[in-house]
């Protein structure tokens, strides 16, 4: 049996070989501001694409709209706010959500682009 832990980091693994398959370049994987992280963070087409991952098993597919709730888009947004300090980026930036869903063998991914947008304020 696979731990959440391990579950998640091919998840990761899976997501980015499957971004750099459609022309993604991967810049980041995990990047950590304090406790808040970034999955993956790519560039693709001329914008920033930040991309949270998330994965299950069982073939169970879930509203990834409330996998990744309002708390965690905010931590999400918080961190590449900073990221984009740090490196001193000007791209449009975007927020991707990837669903890896473990079947037995296999694995199946969902890609959502644009799964949300910042807050004005």
């Amino acid at each position: 049996m696979i731990n959440t832990c391990e579950s998640g980091r091919r998840a990761e693994q899976f997501a980015a070989r499957f971004l750099l398959a459609k022309g993604y370049r991967i810049r980041h994987t995990n990047w950590r501001c304090g406790k808040k992280e970034l999955d993956l963070i790519t560039y693709y087409q001329k914008e920033l694409v930040i991309v949270e991952v998330k994965s299950r098993t069982g073939g169970v597919h879930h509203n990834l709209g409330e996998v990744v709730d309002q708390r965690k888009q905010r931590n999400i947004i918080f961190a590449t706010e900073a990221y984009i300090r740090l490196f001193n980026l000007n791209y449009p930036t975007r927020f991707d959500i990837i669903s890896v869903i473990y079947n037995g063998h296999t694995a199946d991914i969902q890609h959502i682009e644009n799964a949300f947008f910042p807050m004005a304020g």
